[in-house]
């Protein structure tokens, strides 16, 4: 995953995201050593680029409301097919971030018992 300066410009062009946050979602991916994700996203695209930092983010903000990294990471290391796992994550934040701390998020409830939905938001109060 090697971002140029050139392409990181149209990012921020189209998408309004400025380069450091693209080269921060891009590190964060190599570090966590994923190679058939990094394969994935390689190309010089703004799709990647935009996809990468949209990862990483709704990564970051699922771990800050309690969901383990590990089991995050996990389920990219293990899921060969990198969009639908990406979708999952990316929809979980999207479904999580507007209750804040008027909501409990899970993972994968119910994993053990075989079939099982990607995850839960209970609402409090």
């Amino acid at each position: 995953m090697d971002f140029d300066r050139n392409l990181l410009d149209w990012v921020q062009y189209f998408c309004g995201f400025p380069p450091e946050r693209v080269e921060t979602a891009v590190r964060t991916i190599q570090s966590w050593s994923i190679r058939h994700l990094e394969t994935e996203l390689a190309d010089a695209t703004v799709d990647n680029a935009l996809a990468a930092t949209l990862l990483v983010e709704s990564v970051e903000y699922l771990v800050s409301i309690g969901v383990p990294a590990v089991r995050l990471l996990k389920k990219l290391r293990d899921d060969r097919d990198v969009w639908p796992t990406y979708a999952e994550i990316r929809a979980a934040k999207l479904l999580a971030a507007p209750f804040k701390k008027q909501a409990s998020f899970e993972l994968e409830p119910l994993r053990a018992s075989g079939k099982h939905a990607d995850f839960k938001v209970r609402v409090i109060g």
